[in-house]
């Protein structure tokens, strides 16, 4: 792949690789999960490979995920944990593998969105506390994670906007998502309607899986869509710019960029 050229087969200066979710689609098959390391090993054996948990790793009914769809095949979020050792919140993390991470000036929270996160629960209260501990002269930046996106293609889930206040209050500069197979990128976006100061909600499900096309109606915060695989990339210079490059497989070549600044 672009990625394994860019990052093993290169003086690539990258640090920090970061997957939102649906990682190996074993749901339950362990030759799956065999074969996505064979795939991911030159990398993850350079660079940090930081993970999330999505739908296919967690849900099934009666599992405690708070989606009850099948979709991880039984696996319930055993499969993932046990082979990505993340620095998770939670002692058990069966029952929710919330954390976070600072890398450079950049302050970095993954979500569990197959988990309940409205208002009073135990990953809500995570959030505020993570968030209102950060100390903004070391991280600058604050770049929130999850697999199910708030925005995506002329849509807003009405269950994680009950969050969205909180990443405003807190002024989270950037979320990435993934669960829907394209690339967007928002506004600055509260509530639907584009603002000077607000966080940027990016979708980077294009990596592989297969592709989801856009509806025809086009979302009056969405800035950039493509229905195309590719990868993305983040640049930081301090606490000067954030900067996301969204490439294309075909080409490998630079498809649209945003900077953040403070």
């Amino acid at each position: 792949s672009q990625i394994k050229k860019d990052i093993v087969d290169s003086d690539s200066p990258t640090e920090l690789l970061v997957h939102v979710g649906d990682i190996s689609y074993a749901t339950g098959y362990l030759s799956e999960w065999d074969r996505f390391f064979a795939q991911i090993t030159p990398i993850a054996s350079r660079v940090a490979y930081m993970s999330g948990i999505g739908n296919h790793e967690r849900d099934f009914p009666g599992s405690g995920s708070f989606f009850q769809g099948r979709d991880s095949g039984g696996e319930c979020g055993v499969a993932a944990e046990a082979r990505f050792h993340m620095p998770y919140a939670e002692a058990d993390p069966i029952h929710g593998s919330w954390y976070s991470f600072e890398q450079g000036p950049v302050h970095f929270l993954m979500m569990d969105t197959e988990m309940e996160s409205s208002p009073g629960s135990k990953q809500y209260e995570f959030f505020q506390k993570d968030l209102s501990g950060v100390n903004r002269s070391i991280t600058p930046w604050v770049v929130f994670m999850g697999h199910r996106p708030m925005y995506t293609g002329n849509t807003i889930d009405v269950h994680l906007q009950e969050f969205e206040s909180l990443l405003v209050d807190m002024g989270v500069d950037l979320c990435l998502w993934g669960h829907v197979h394209n690339a967007q990128v928002t506004c600055a976006v509260v509530n639907g309607t584009c603002v000077k100061k607000g966080p940027i909600h990016a979708v980077i499900g294009n990596a592989g899986q297969s592709l989801t096309p856009f509806p025809a109606e086009r979302a009056s915060w969405s800035r950039y869509q493509a229905s195309e695989f590719g990868f993305s990339t983040i640049e930081v210079k301090g606490r000067e710019w954030l900067r996301m490059n969204y490439y294309g497989d075909l080409d490998n070549r630079l498809h649209y960029t945003f900077n953040i600044t403070k």
